[in-house]
């Protein structure tokens, strides 16, 4: 009897091992299983980094756009650091905020499950929707990212932000005649908007492309911004450089041979953050900073770092801008004629007729012009003419070099 109790025991015994044994290789086996995470180590704690597995979720963001026929703007990218509870280690990830311009609530709603959709095998999820802001805009935000377990705490990862902007783009009218065979182009840029606000709804209801150049930091930039975008204008930033008069410089933030090359970094990337959706920058003004070879390095170093390109305003014949962006790799382009320096629509419209005649001599041309009311009358007025002789209005971006 007591022999056969013993082997009960015994065997009671070796069935709690082996259970045991059998939780902590599948435990372990789990754990090895999870890849949404590396761990490194440094000192007394570590980091479990997620940074592979955000970059996997904003490919699938990316792919979910693009077939959409979206995409995304203004982004910022960083990394976000938070601490793990009760010990010494930290979680890390890539997180990014992108601006989504989507034609109604319908387009959002359905991007919004191409999203889920797209990010569900990472696994990932759209953790949270609300409305939010960004860069002046009223938007919906999408917070997506990823839920893990470490160490028995939940940790939730925040990779893509996107903000959701209805902008409807305006309906072609079916009456409209087909345009006449193209013989030449012309890029006209509308400097100086951020001043007044009539102008701005004076050139967003000209039916033609327009590239508009915002100054930073002035009391219409955002909403001169806004009402581009949705008129389907081409931003840019009209970045404020040093003139030759210092009784001239018109703006208080103002890009100076005297700054250092940081100061000059940080001045025009702020500048360029300011401003929601550009696609490039300008120079107001610029004189003497555009003919300055150290200032312009600096200048465009940060203009490549976010992808734009730059065009000369050529405000001086000594200016290097496009001498120095070759090398960079910049994609760039000059004025070859200011429209207004005489602000008489009449005169105004007889600078239009000489840019048209080089254009039609050269193929092209890029000409700037101001945002004032009697250089937005004057245009709208020469469009039909400019047309019958074959000139096509385009954006300053499809006249790059």
């Amino acid at each position: 009897m007591r022999r056969r109790t013993r082997i009960v025991w015994i065997g009671g015994i070796l069935c709690f091992i082996c259970l045991a044994g059998f939780l902590y290789f599948q435990n372990s086996h789990q754990r090895q299983q999870d890849k949404s995470y590396e761990i490194k180590r440094s000192g007394a704690g570590g980091t479990v980094d997620f940074s592979a597995t955000a970059h996997k979720i904003h490919v699938a963001v990316n792919n979910a756009l693009a077939a959409a026929g979206l995409q995304a703007e203004a982004e910022q990218e960083g990394e976000q650091r938070t601490k793990l509870q009760g010990t010494e280690g930290a979680v890390s990830w890539s997180q990014r905020k992108a601006l989504v311009k989507v034609a109604d609530e319908a387009t959002a709603k359905k991007l919004e499950t191409a999203l889920a959709e797209a990010v569900q095998s990472i696994p990932a999820k759209i953790i949270e929707r609300k409305a939010d802001q960004y860069q002046g805009y009223e938007a919906t935000r999408l917070d997506i990212g990823l839920q893990s377990k470490v160490d028995n705490e939940t940790i939730t990862c925040i990779t893509d932000q996107l903000y959701l902007v209805n902008m409807p783009k305006p309906q072609v009218k079916a009456t409209e005649p087909q345009p006449k065979p193209t013989r030449a182009r012309m890029a006209i840029v509308v400097d100086d908007f951020g001043y007044a606000r009539e102008p701005i709804t004076a050139y967003a209801t000209i039916d033609r492309p327009l590239t508009f150049a915002i100054l930073p930091y002035r009391m219409y930039s955002n909403e001169a911004a806004q009402a581009g975008s949705r008129s389907d204008r081409q931003l840019i930033l009209h970045l404020p450089m040093e003139p030759l008069a210092a009784s001239e410089q018109s703006e208080a933030t103002t890009i100076t041979v005297q700054m250092s090359d940081e100061e000059i970094r940080n001045t025009a990337d702020q500048a360029i953050r300011s401003i929601p959706g550009i696609i490039g920058v300008n120079n107001h003004q610029g004189s003497r900073a555009t003919a300055d070879k150290r200032v312009m390095s600096q200048v465009l170093g940060v203009v490549k770092e976010h992808g734009l390109f730059f065009l000369d305003s050529r405000t001086t014949s000594k200016s290097v801008a496009i001498d120095v962006a070759g090398p960079l790799g910049i994609r760039t382009t000059s004025n070859d004629l200011f429209l207004d320096n005489n602000n008489e629509v009449d005169a105004i419209k007889q600078q239009i007729r000489t840019a048209a005649n080089m254009a039609l001599r050269y193929g092209a041309v890029t000409v700037i012009g101001h945002a004032r009311l009697h250089t937005a009358t004057a245009i709208k007025e020469m469009i039909p003419e400019l047309e019958a002789k074959g000139i096509r209005l385009v954006f300053a971006s499809e006249l790059l070099s």
